[in-house]
C-alpha cells in the first residue's frame, strides 16, 4: 500500500484500510518527504555513504523539525512557525521563508543525526552550532515575533492549522502570562527520554535563581551540550562481527537469536523500537539469547561435558540447572574469565531475571512484561555478560 504522490491510495483509502487517523498518515507522509529529500542529496553529495535508509533511525532528525527551541534567548518558537513551512496538496514544501537557507540546515541537521551522531532526540536545532548564523540571517529578514498569518502547519494530531492573526505565544511570555501547560504528541513522546524534564522547565534553588542546568558555559540557554550520543536502552549495540560464525554449527543457535534481538532493538515500528511494540516477544528471545550464550561459554571453557554429567536422571539442559553449575564450587571463575562477567551474572541471579522471563513463556498473565521491565534487565548485568561471552570466543 503507498500514498505515491497521490497516484497510488488516497489519504482517506489508506486510513480506512489501515485504520490510522488520516491526520497521522498525513504527517508520516511529509515527515518521510523531509526525510528522503535530505538523505537523497547527501547520497548525491557524498557517493561513500552507504547507509540504507530502511536502517536509518530516522527519529533524532524529525525531532530537530517538530520541537520548539529558543531563539532569540528566551523566546521559544516552532520550527514551523520560525521557517514558514508551506505544503502543496501532496505535501511537498512549497515555500519556507527562505528557502536555500532552509536547505542547507536541513543538510547540516541531517549530518549531524544521521551521519555523525552528535545530535539525538534530546537536541533541538539550536543546539547545532553552526545552524545560529543561519537562523541570524533569517531572523534579519523576519521578526519571530510576529507570526504571520495564513501558513499552513501541523497541529498537534497531525493535521492542518492555519495561523490566525493573534497575540503571539511569545508576546504573552514577555509579559509573564501564565501559559497552558503544552503535552507532547504520543508521537513524541516515545522518542523523549524517560526522566527528562518538561521542555521549557528548569530547576531552582532555594533563592528562586535558575540553575546552571539552563545555561550553556559559554551563557546560551538550553543547558550544557551533551557529551556524546544517547545511551542504549536495550541491545542496539550488540556486537558479533568476526566472533560468531554462522559455518561453526555451536554458533548457530545464539547466532541466530542474538540477530533477531538486535533486530528487535533496533527496527522501528509505527515510529517505535519493536521491542517497544511487542515486550512480550521480545522478552522469549531475550531469555533463548541467555541460554545459549551461557552454553556456549560452557562449551568454549570445555566444561560442557561437566556439566551433563550433573543431570542425572534429567538428561535435559535447563538454564535453572546451568545457573545451578555455573555457581557450584570454583566453576564460576573457571567460566567467566573476566571479574566483570562474574558481577554481570551475580546481577543477574541475584534480581530472578530468569525465573521472570521464564514467567513470561509460561505465564504471561501472571506479570506485565513492558518495555521498560526488558530495559531493566539489559543494564542489569544482561548485555555486559552477553556481550563479553562474545568478544571471548575466536575469531
Amino acid at each position: 500500500m503507498s500514498y505515491n504522490d497521490g497516484k497510488g491510495r488516497t489519504i482517506e483509502n489508506l486510513s480506512s484500510v489501515t485504520g490510522i487517523d488520516k491526520t497521522e498518515i498525513k504527517t508520516d507522509i511529509r515527515d518521510y518527504k523531509l526525510f528522503n529529500k535530505a538523505y537523497e542529496s547527501y547520497k548525491k553529495e557524498h557517493p561513500n555513504f552507504d547507509k540504507e535508509i530502511i536502517d536509518i533511525n530516522i527519529d533524532p532528525f524529525l525531532r530537530l523539525f517538530k520541537a520548539k527551541f529558543s531563539y532569540p534567548v528566551g523566546v521559544k518558537v516552532s520550527p514551523l512557525i520560525f521557517f514558514e513551512i508551506k505544503y502543496d496538496e501532496q505535501h511537498n514544501i512549497t515555500n519556507t521563508i527562505n528557502n536555500e537557507i532552509f536547505e542547507e540546515i536541513v543538510k547540516i541537521a541531517f549530518e549531524k543525526t544521521i551521519v555523525t551522531g552528535e545530535i539525538n532526540t534530546r537536541n533541538v536545532l539550536t543546539d547545532i552550532d553552526n545552524l545560529l548564523p543561519l537562523f541570524d540571517k533569517i531572523r534579519s529578514k523576519n521578526d519571530i515575533n510576529h507570526q504571520p498569518s495564513n501558513v499552513i502547519s501541523l497541529n498537534r494530531d497531525g493535521g492542518d492549522d492555519h495561523i490566525n492573526k493573534q497575540q503571539p505565544e511569545n508576546e504573552q511570555q514577555l509579559k509573564g502570562e501564565k501559559q497552558p501547560e503544552e503535552k507532547p504528541s504520543e508521537n513524541e513522546q516515545h522518542i523523549e527520554n524517560k526522566g527528562q524534564v518538561e521542555e521549557g522547565q528548569y530547576f531552582k534553588n532555594e533563592k528562586g535563581k535558575k540553575s546552571s542546568s539552563e545555561t550553556n558555559h559559554d551563557g546560551k540557554a538550553g543547558g550544557p551540550k551533551p557529551g556524546g550520543p544517547v545511551p542504549k536502552s536495550f541491545f542496539e549495540t550488540i556486537s558479533w562481527r568476526d566472533k560468531l560464525d554462522i559455518k561453526k554449527e555451536l554458533h548457530q543457535g545464539l547466532l541466530e537469536a542474538i540477530n533477531e534481538l538486535f533486530n528487535l532493538s533496533n527496527v522501528l515500528f509505527n515510529r517505535k523500537k519493536a521491542y517497544e511494540v511487542f515486550p512480550i516477544a521480545t522478552g522469549m528471545i531475550l531469555r533463548t539469547v541467555y541460554e545459549q550464550a551461557l552454553r556456549l561459554q560452557l562449551m568454549h571453557v570445555g566444561l560442557w561435558g561437566d556439566y551433563n554429567k550433573t543431570l542425572g536422571k534429567n538428561p535435559f539442559p535447563t538454564l535453572r540447572s546451568i545457573e545451578s553449575f555455573i555457581n557450584q564450587g570454583d566453576n564460576k571463575t573457571k567460566i567467566f574469565p573476566k571479574k566483570e562477567m562474574i558481577h554481570a551474572f551475580d546481577r543477574i541471579v541475584a534480581a530472578g531475571h530468569r525465573e521472570f522471563l521464564n514467567v513470561n513463556i509460561h505465564y504471561p498473565g501472571n506479570i506485565k512484561v513492558t518495555s521498560d521491565t526488558l530495559e531493566g534487565i539489559a543494564s542489569g548485568g544482561m548485555f555486559c555478560l552477553i556481550q563479553n561471552i562474545i568478544d571471548g570466543l575466536s575469531p
